[in-house]
Order: structure tokens, then C-alpha cells, then sequence
């Protein structure tokens, strides 16, 4: 047994020098998962698929809707007919039409509701004259109630119900492109409250606090088409005109969601599309170019980012970096040269944020760091850069997603696409791999099984010799 301690001594040795030089030239990133490569998770689909809803006992036909539907091919958008509101229907849709419907179920508002706030899906609405209990449900979603119906005793078309509108828009937006008088049949006045329940069944309010001192909306609700002064409501008893009677109101909400609700459902149906004294088919097209966000539209697209790799080495890197180009589209020369665009007129936000388990967290303010005006196209293109401090905010290791949202009431909230980074934390600090290491860990591997396999025979070779030695003494 004495004999055996030497080798015994250097096997124990030649383990742990091997154990300790494999250890330190184990490279990491060979372990990671394959899915992990993925350094850029574009979460965001750029499909334009409208759904048409079929039921909830609409007040016309889908017949009546031809021209409608025929404008979504022409311009080149897709579509399908849902009969049930479910997300299984409505998978791959971005804009839902709701065209006079007059029934909703518990299960049908609650889609709709996910449908806006989860999905960012936009809707359009066109109130059936008979305002049911249905009816009134959907439109607290909105804050909207109805005040009465609305009536024109001067430039009606055919009755008093008809209602001829001259101008009596918001001429900011360009929904009204080459719209100069519109015509309205069987409308309802609506009224902006300040309940939205769609907000409260996510717990939500009206704005939210990203900082101690700064908080931003999360929805922009405004009148979009209101009365002339000879249109009036009969509300309570008393009788509303001009500004105070509202026949069209957009929302815009964080999730990037567009909702468009009209107080009547013949004001883009085919008879009313097709007279041409007025200019209901140019702003049906424009309605559908803005819920598609083809029109009031900003762009983001990602320049650079940092570190490449999209894996974030807890023990090596400290920021993370991406830079955006952001443009907005649609900006009118004279409003460039006679405003502060970012500040002023537009009032234009923009936030980044670390996105977490579907949670949007440390959110910071990013940096413009250059701005140009395009005088042809009238867009206005700004450079946008996030640094953001990892060390300060993980010490574990974690997903997480970095994305940049631009916002204003005239506009509406647009969000850029997902960049994915992996941050990594290790329990030990690795060395890079060297080709001398591993050779030097071979050639002990090899000492070490050499060891092994010729150790009965030097024993054996060593019993036979102190055998013949007795031999001689002996003799």
C-alpha cells in the first residue's frame, strides 16, 4: 500500500489541475439555448387585414356597405367577414368595422375590450338610430352617451333627420382631405363624459405617472364632427346646438389603437356614399386610411443598437444602447416654418421603456440628437438615442425588451418594434479561451490514463524484480 501513496499523490494532483483548467477555459456561450440567437424579436406585425362583423343585428345590411367594401380592396387593403367576436376570428386582423350593430354580449364587449388595449387593434363604430341597452353598454366603454337625436331644419336634403355639414369639423386632421360637405341621416348627438370604463377594466386611469414629476395619457379623446347652427338636440328638455351637438369623436390609446365612432350608420352606406353633390366616398376613404394609420402617421425604425449580440454580460457590459430614426408624416410646410414643431404645435412626446413580462419598466426620457424637414414629401425626421444603465437596474439574469413610443394628441401613440436583449449573470468569472490551455489539459488527460493503464504493469514488472533480487541474495 506504501508503494501506491506517490501515484495515488499525482493522480489526486493531475485531477484538480485538469478539473481547474477545464473550468477555466469553458466558454458560455456554447451553452446557451438555440432560440436565443434570435437577437431581434419583431413583435409587431405591418398587416392591414380589416374585420367586417356580420352579427349583432346591424341596421343594414352588409349589402348597403358595397361601396365600403369595395374602397378597402381598391385601396389595397385585406378583409374578411367575422360572424363571432373572439380573438380565434379576429387573429391577424388590425382594424375591427362594427357597422350599426345594435346587440352586444358580456363576452363581445370583453373582446373588444382586449382587442384595443392587448392588441392594439383599432375600431370603427357607426351608431344604429335605435340606441338599445347593448348600445348604451358599448359606448361606455368610450366614455359616450347619447344625448338625442339630431335634427337640421335648414339645409336638410330630403327631412329634417337629414343633416348637411359644411366645414363643421376639425380641419386639423387629415380625415378631411379634400372633404367639403358631408351629408348625415338619422344621427344621434354624443357626449364626451369623463368615465371610461374600457380603462377601469384594466385598472387604469387617464394618465400615468413615469416619473415622480412627469405623467403622460393614456388615451386622447376628442370631438371630431359637431353641428352647424342650424343643427340641433333635444336633450332633457332642452335644446343643444352648434359645437354642443357632437357627431363624431375619436380615441387614440396607448396601445396604439384608433377608434372612430359615427353617430349614424347611413353616413358611409351606399346611398349617401354615391350622391355625388357631397363628399361622403372621400372621407369614407379617409377614415380607412386612418385607421390602417396611413394617414397622421409616424414611422420608427431601428438604425443601431448595442451590443450586437443582443446578450448583455452582466460582468463585462453596462449599457445598452439603440438608435431610432423617427419621421413623421403629413406635417404642412407653413406649420414647419412658423412653429417649434416638437414642442410647440405638435407637442410631441417621446418615451423609451424596458419592456418585462408584457410590463413596460424604467421607462426614461430618450435624446434627439438631430432633426431635418423634407420639403416634398413634408416630413419632418428626427434621430432618437436611449442609453440605458443595466448594472443599475438587474443583478440577475432576465429577457427584456427595449422599445421607444411617440405620441401626441394629434397623432396618437406609435410604438417601434421589440429589440430583444438577454442579460446574462454568472456565478464565476470566465477567462477567454486559449489554444495553449486546452493543449496543456490534453496532454495531462493523456498522463493521467497512461498513468492508469500501465500501473499493474510496472507493479507486476517491480514484483519481479525483488523476486530475483531474494533470488541472488540468497544464492
Amino acid at each position: 500500500m506504501e508503494g501506491l501513496k506517490p501515484y495515488i499523490r499525482m493522480i489526486l494532483i493531475l485531477l484538480i489541475t485538469a478539473t481547474l483548467l477545464i473550468r477555466l477555459c469553458y466558454n458560455p456561450i456554447s451553452q446557451l439555448r438555440p432560440d436565443l440567437k434570435l437577437r431581434v424579436t419583431i413583435r409587431d406585425g405591418q398587416i392591414t387585414m380589416f374585420a367586417i362583423y356580420t352579427g349583432g343585428s346591424p341596421e343594414l345590411s352588409l349589402g348597403n356597405y358595397s361601396d365600403l367594401l369595395a374602397k378597402i380592396d381598391g385601396i389595397g387593403f385585406s378583409r374578411k367577414n367575422v360572424t363571432e367576436l373572439s380573438f380565434v376570428d379576429l387573429e391577424n386582423t388590425s382594424t375591427l368595422l362594427l357597422l350599426g350593430q345594435k346587440e352586444f354580449s358580456e363576452e363581445d364587449i370583453q373582446t373588444i375590450a382586449r382587442y384595443i388595449m392587448l392588441c392594439g387593434g383599432s375600431i370603427l363604430y357607426l351608431v344604429p338610430t335605435e340606441i338599445t341597452d347593448s348600445v348604451k353598454d358599448f359606448l361606455r366603454l368610450f366614455g359616450l352617451e347619447v344625448l338625442g337625436n339630431v335634427y337640421d331644419d335648414a339645409s336638410y336634403y330630403k327631412s329634417e333627420e337629414t343633416v348637411v355639414l359644411n366645414g363643421t369639423w376639425d380641419n386639423r386632421s387629415k380625415i378631411f382631405l379634400d372633404v367639403q360637405t358631408i351629408v348625415v341621416a338619422n344621427a344621434s348627438a354624443l357626449n364626451l363624459t369623463n368615465s371610461l370604463e374600457l380603462l377601469a377594466m384594466f385598472n387604469l386611469t387617464k394618465t400615468m405617472n413615469v416619473t415622480e414629476n412627469k405623467s403622460v395619457p393614456l388615451v386622447y379623446a376628442s370631438p371630431l364632427i359637431w353641428g352647424g347652427n342650424n343643427t340641433t338636440a333635444e336633450y332633457k328638455g332642452r335644446y343643444l346646438y352648434g359645437t354642443n351637438v357632437t357627431l363624431g369623436i375619436t380615441l387614440k390609446f396607448w396601445s396604439g389603437s384608433r377608434v372612430l365612432i359615427l353617430s349614424s350608420p347611413h353616413i358611409l352606406s351606399d346611398n349617401y356614399v354615391r350622391l355625388p353633390q357631397y363628399d361622403n366616398e372621400e372621407f369614407m376613404e379617409q377614415v380607412l386610411l386612418w385607421l390602417a394609420k396611413k394617414l397622421e402617421q409616424i414611422e420608427i425604425d431601428v438604425i443601431d443598437y448595442s451590443p450586437q449580440s443582443g446578450i448583455v454580460y452582466l460582468d463585462k457590459d453596462q449599457f445598452i444602447n439603440a438608435c431610432f430614426n423617427v419621421t413623421m408624416k403629413d406635417v404642412p410646410y407653413d406649420i414647419y416654418q412658423k412653429q417649434d414643431l416638437i414642442s410647440n404645435y405638435y407637442n410631441l412626446s417621446l418615451l423609451a421603456g424596458l419592456e418585462h413580462l408584457g410590463r413596460l419598466v424604467h421607462i426614461v426620457e430618450p435624446e434627439i440628437v438631430n432633426s431635418t424637414y423634407d420639403n416634398i414629401t413634408n416630413t419632418f425626421k428626427y434621430v432618437v438615442n436611449v442609453t440605458i444603465n443595466i448594472r443599475e437596474l438587474y443583478n440577475r439574469s432576465v429577457v427584456i425588451f427595449l422599445r421607444l413610443v411617440v405620441f401626441n394628441d394629434y397623432y396618437g401613440f406609435f410604438w417601434s418594434k421589440a429589440l430583444r436583449f438577454e442579460i446574462v449573470k454568472h456565478k464565476v468569472t470566465f477567462v477567454e479561451f486559449h489554444p495553449v490551455i486546452i493543449i496543456t489539459v490534453g496532454m495531462i488527460a493523456t498522463s493521467i490514463v497512461l498513468g492508469l493503464v500501465l500501473y499493474p504493469y510496472a507493479r507486476k514488472y517491480k514484483s519481479r524484480i525483488r523476486e530475483f533480487e531474494r533470488k541472488i541474495t540468497k544464492k
